[in-house]
């Protein structure tokens, strides 16, 4: 598969790149927003996914009538610490 990687700020980007145009998308480190997942979600295609290192607040703060997302807890390693990932669709 054809892949294209972006090394810059989401907000830089996103107004250049086409509607519906990404499969997967991904995003750590930072701390999610809804304007993120304004910019986020429109550029994913109808079965795309954008996924998200760590636990999501779920209220209606970001909007979640207009996303699906799925919580997956796992262990890196031998360490107790659990990590989280998200991977957030659009509502089709």
């Amino acid at each position: 598969m054809k892949a294209s990687v972006y090394n810059k700020d989401l907000f830089e980007i996103a107004p250049h790149l086409e509607r519906n145009s990404f499969n997967f998308g991904l995003m750590k480190y930072v701390r999610m927003q809804k304007k993120i997942l304004r910019l986020a979600l429109p550029l994913l295609n109808p079965d795309g996914k954008y996924l998200y290192y760590s636990r999501m607040i779920t209220d209606d703060k970001y909007g979640i009538n207009r996303f699906q997302a799925v919580e997956v807890c796992y262990y890196l390693d031998d360490t107790k610490q659990v990590r989280t990932i998200n991977m957030i669709s659009k509502l089709n």
